[in-house]
C-alpha cells in the first residue's frame, strides 16, 4: 500500500511537471491564442485587439509579434511589430512583474485629440480599465520600456485649426522602479508640422497610480509638450 501511494504521488508529480513544461507551448499555439484573444476582446469596449504570434515561457521572458489595437470605428490606434520583455508566466502567477529590458519595435500610433480635448488612447483606457477584472494582483512592478519609431502621428482638433504632426523620429524610454513610485520618462524626437521640422525633447515623471485621470494627465503632457525649431 505504501509503495502504491508513493508510486501514485510520483506519477502525479511527474504529470504536473510535464504539464508545467508544455503549458507555455500550449498557450503559444494558434488555437490557444485565438481563444485567449476572443476572451479579451469579448470584455473590451470600443476597442479590438489582434496579435499575430507570441512565444511564452515560465522564466525566459516573452516575445509578441504583430500587435494592433483598433477603436470602435475600426480605425487604427496603435500597433507594435515586435515586443520582447523579461516578463514571464511565473511573474503572472506570483504577481511580481519584472519587465526587465522591454523593447518595442515597429511602433506606430495615431494619437488624436478631439474638439472636446479628449485623447483617443485615453478614451480606450477609460472604457476598459474601469470594468475589467485583473486575474492576478500586481504586487510589484519594475523594469525599463523603450521604443524607437518613425511612423507615429498626432492630430489635434481641439483648436480652431486642425493640426497634423508627423514624427520623423521618436525615441521614448520609461523607467519603472516600483509600482508605488512615479515613472521616469524621456522623449526625444523630430516632428514635422506643415513642412517645418521641429525638435522634441521632454523628460519628467508621472505616477503609475490607479486612476485614469493620472494617465490622462501624463498623455496630455506628452501631447502638448512645446517643441523648438531646429537651428
Amino acid at each position: 500500500m505504501r509503495r502504491f501511494v508513493l508510486a501514485t504521488v510520483g506519477i502525479l508529480i511527474l504529470l504536473v511537471g510535464v504539464l508545467a513544461g508544455i503549458t507555455p507551448y500550449c498557450l503559444s499555439t494558434e488555437a490557444a491564442r485565438g481563444v485567449i484573444l476572443d476572451r479579451i476582446n469579448a470584455n473590451l469596449q470600443n476597442a479590438q485587439l489582434s496579435i499575430q504570434d507570441w512565444n511564452l515561457s515560465w522564466t525566459g521572458g516573452i516575445e509578441i509579434k504583430g500587435i494592433e489595437i483598433k477603436d470602435a470605428s475600426d480605425a487604427h490606434v496603435l500597433s507594435v511589430g515586435d515586443l520582447s520583455s523579461g516578463f514571464s508566466l511565473l511573474d503572472l502567477i506570483t504577481g511580481h512583474i519584472n519587465l526587465g529590458q522591454t523593447e518595442l519595435k515597429g511602433v506606430d500610433f495615431n494619437l488624436r485629440r478631439d474638439r472636446e480635448g479628449n485623447l483617443n488612447l485615453v478614451g480606450l483606457f477609460e472604457s476598459n480599465l474601469g470594468h475589467l477584472e485583473m486575474p492576478i494582483k500586481v504586487r510589484s512592478l519594475a523594469g525599463t520600456v523603450h521604443f524607437n519609431s518613425r511612423t507615429c502621428t498626432f492630430e489635434d482638433d481641439s483648436s480652431i485649426r486642425h493640426v497634423l504632426v508627423e514624427f520623423d523620429s521618436l525615441d521614448c524610454r520609461f523607467e519603472i522602479s516600483n509600482i508605488n513610485q512615479p515613472i521616469e520618462a524621456r522623449v526625444v524626437g523630430l516632428a514635422r508640422r506643415g513642412g517645418q521640422v521641429t525638435s522634441l525633447n521632454w523628460s519628467g515623471s508621472f505616477a503609475i497610480g490607479k486612476s485614469v485621470a493620472e494617465l490622462q494627465s501624463g498623455l496630455d503632457k506628452l501631447a502638448s509638450v512645446k517643441v523648438e525649431s531646429n537651428p
